[in-house]
C-alpha cells in the first residue's frame, strides 16, 4: 500500500485557518496583553479616585466587579458573534471596545460616567476572554496547551504592566493619565492583532448555543474552582493596594505589590500548561497552587511587614491556577468539552464579579480590610478542598 501523502512543510509548520504557529501565536499573545491594563490598573488607582470621585470602598469595587461580570455574561455570545462575522473582527470589535470605551473614562469626572464607561469597557473584555480559548483551539489545534499558556502569559504581562505602571504614571498627572496611556497600549495591540491575523476565516464551528450540563457534579466542581481562582485574584488586585495604603505604604509602594505578583505569575502561567499535559492528574496540581494561595492570603493576614513574600507567592499559584483552569474541561474527553468550559466561564465569573464590590462593603463595614482577607482565605481553602479528588466526567 503507498504511503500516505504528506503535507508540504509549510503546510505542516502552518497553525489553523492560514496562520503558520509563530505567527498564530503571537496573535493570542498580543489580543490577550490587551484585556487587562484597564482592569487590574485600577487597583493601584483606587485610593486616588475614591478621594477624587467622594466614593466609598463599595462602589469603588463595582469598578472592578463590573469588568468581571461582563466576562461571565459575554462568554457565550461571544462565540456566537465570531461566527457570525468572523473570530478576527470579533476580536477586534471586542479589543476596539476596550480602546473606545477605555478612552471616554477619564473624559468626565463624574462616578456615574465612569461606571457608564466602565460597562463598555467590560463588554470587550468579556468578548475578549471569551474568544481567546476557542481562539487557540482553532488557530493552533496541535499546540493547544502551549497556546493557553501563552495567552494565559500575555494577560499576565498586561496586568504586570498596568500595576507597576499606573500609580508611577498618575504621579505625573492624574489617574487620568494612567488610563489615558492604557487606552493608547491598547489602540497599538489592536493594530497588532489586524496585522498578524490578516488571512484568518470565520470560525468553524456549529453554529449553536453550547448546552450546560446541569446535573454534571464535575461541571460544577470546575465553576467552584474556576470562581474561587477568580475571586481571590480579582480581590487582590482591587483591594491589596489599598490595605497597604492604610498601613501607611504610599499608592506607588503599594501599587508595585500588585505589579510584582503579576509578574510571578508570568513564568507559571507560561510553562504550566506544558508541564501538566505531561500528567494525568492535573487536580493535583490545582491543589498545590490552590494551598500555596491559601499560604500566600494566610501570610499578608499574619505578618503583614512579609508582603513581598507573600505577593510572590500568590502570584506564582493564581498565575498557575488560571490556564489549569482553562484546561480542565479537555480533561473530560469527549464528554461535552464545550458545554463544560461555556458554564465553568458563566458561572465561575459571575462568582469571582461579585468579590470586589463585597470585599469594600466589608472594608467600610469594619473599617479595616482583615475581614475582606479572611474571605480570601476562605475561598482558598474551599478551592483547595474541590481539588482533592480528579475531576472524572459524569456518566
Amino acid at each position: 500500500m503507498d504511503a500516505a501523502p504528506q503535507p508540504p512543510p509549510a503546510a505542516r509548520r502552518a497553525g489553523g485557518h492560514g496562520l503558520r504557529t509563530p505567527q498564530a501565536l503571537a496573535a493570542l499573545f498580543v489580543a490577550a496583553l490587551a484585556l487587562r491594563p484597564q482592569l487590574v490598573g485600577l487597583g493601584p488607582l483606587l485610593p486616588a479616585m475614591q478621594t477624587d470621585l467622594d466614593i466609598p470602598h463599595g462602589l469603588a469595587g463595582l469598578l472592578t466587579a463590573v469588568p468581571v461580570l461582563c466576562m461571565a455574561v459575554f462568554a457565550l455570545p461571544a462565540v456566537r458573534i465570531a461566527h457570525r462575522i468572523g473570530l478576527r473582527t470579533a476580536m477586534a470589535v471586542a479589543l476596539g471596545a476596550v480602546v473606545i470605551f477605555g478612552a471616554l473614562r477619564p473624559v468626565i469626572p463624574s462616578y456615574p460616567i465612569v461606571l457608564l464607561t466602565t460597562i463598555g469597557v467590560g463588554v470587550g473584555i468579556g468578548m475578549g476572554g471569551a474568544l481567546l480559548p476557542r481562539a487557540t483551539s482553532l488557530l493552533v489545534p496541535s499546540r493547544v496547551a502551549i497556546g493557553t499558556g501563552l495567552f494565559s502569559g500575555g494577560i499576565q504581562t498586561g496586568a504586570t504592566l498596568a500595576a507597576a505602571t499606573a500609580a508611577p504614571i498618575a504621579v505625573l498627572g492624574d489617574w487620568r493619565l494612567s488610563l489615558w496611556v492604557f487606552t493608547a497600549a491598547g489602540a497599538v495591540l489592536l493594530l497588532a492583532w489586524l496585522a498578524t491575523t490578516g488571512p484568518v476565516s470565520k470560525l468553524t464551528t456549529d453554529d449553536v448555543w453550547p448546552r450546560f450540563p446541569w446535573t454534571s457534579p464535575v461541571a460544577w466542581r470546575m465553576v467552584g474552582i474556576f470562581a474561587l481562582n477568580s475571586l481571590v485574584f480579582y480581590g487582590l488586585v482591587t483591594w491589596l493596594p489599598s490595605a497597604y495604603v492604610d498601613r501607611g505604604w504610599s499608592e506607588v509602594e503599594a501599587g508595585r505589590l500588585v505589579g510584582l505578583m503579576n509578574l510571578a505569575g508570568i513564568p507559571v502561567a507560561l510553562v504550566m500548561p506544558w508541564l501538566s499535559d505531561r500528567s494525568f492528574a492535573r487536580h493535583r496540581s490545582v491543589l498545590a497552587a490552590g494551598l500555596v494561595t491559601v499560604l500566600a492570603v494566610g501570610g499578608i493576614l499574619a505578618a503583614p511587614d512579609l508582603a513581598l513574600v507573600w505577593v510572590v507567592l500568590a502570584g506564582a499559584a493564581l498565575g498557575a491556577l488560571f490556564p489549569l483552569s482553562m484546561l480542565l474541561p479537555m480533561d473530560i474527553g469527549r464528554h461535552d468539552i464545550a458545554g463544560h468550559a461555556a458554564m465553568m466561564l458563566t458561572g465561575g465569573y459571575a462568582v469571582a464579579a461579585i468579590a470586589p464590590a463585597l470585599l469594600g462593603v466589608a472594608r467600610d463595614a469594619t473599617g479595616g480590610f482583615a475581614v475582606p482577607f479572611w474571605i480570601l482565605l476562605l475561598g482558598g481553602v474551599v478551592l483547595c478542598g474541590l481539588s482533592v479528588r480528579e475531576l472524572r466526567p459524569h456518566r
